[in-house]
């Protein structure tokens, strides 16, 4: 799903940090996972990335997430650390 007009502003924010806050199935988690491979693509070591969630479900889907679209875009992201 493309993303709408929100997730791109946190796609393509170069702050070294965000804060996201957002009802649930707003897309959170597709805007971070995006944000995160895009700056690894633009030369961010993976072990500078660090995600901060609310629970433990949060991280799960996160990480699964991660994980799904860094293999469909062969980026290396398993040094990202993603925490709650």
């Amino acid at each position: 799903m493309p993303a709408d007009a929100h997730q791109k502003r946190v796609i393509e924010c170069r702050s070294r940090t965000i804060r996201m806050v957002a009802p649930a199935g707003s897309g959170k988690t597709q805007a971070i996972v995006e944000r995160v491979l895009g700056r690894i693509a633009e030369g961010v070591p993976a072990e500078r990335v660090l995600v901060l969630t609310f629970d433990r479900a949060a991280r799960r889907s996160l990480v699964e997430r991660l994980a799904s679209r860094a293999r469909e875009r062969g980026i290396d992201a398993s040094a990202c650390t993603v925490s709650t």
